[in-house]
């Protein structure tokens, strides 16, 4: 297994032997409860602002993606959370999509309900 080179404390439970390494946080530990349907997902946030949003992923790119968060934290990101480091870059993603296809614009938002759930193609 590659080391990540993340400074001891800048994971919860980094002066464990990597072996024993836990997270309390179940996205983190890969333990949080199965995704259940857009339809039932909640929409808890502040004063209702935030939305969830579920997607399933490969097992390695997931692992992938918690080692660029705990890289991205431990090299000074500010972003705290997995959550927080996925939207970021999620924002990153859209933001260049508009740039490469809408002249830089923002797109008209979509509500969710419009596309059928699973792949569309």
């Amino acid at each position: 297994m590659r080391s990540l080179n993340v400074p001891a404390g800048a994971i919860e439970g980094a002066t464990q032997p990597a072996a024993k390494r836990v997270s309390k946080d179940p996205i983190i530990s890969g333990n949080a409860a199965v995704a259940s349907t857009a339809s039932s997902a909640s929409n808890s946030g502040s004063a209702g602002t935030v939305k969830k949003f579920t997607i399933r992923l490969d097992p390695e790119l997931m692992g992938r993606i918690r080692a660029a968060f705990a890289a991205d934290m431990a090299a000074g990101s500010g972003l705290n959370s997995l959550s927080a480091w996925a939207t970021y870059h999620l924002e990153q993603a859209v933001l260049e999509s508009e740039r490469r296809g809408n002249g830089g614009h923002p797109r008209q938002p979509i509500d969710s309900g419009i596309f059928p759930t699973g792949p569309l193609g």
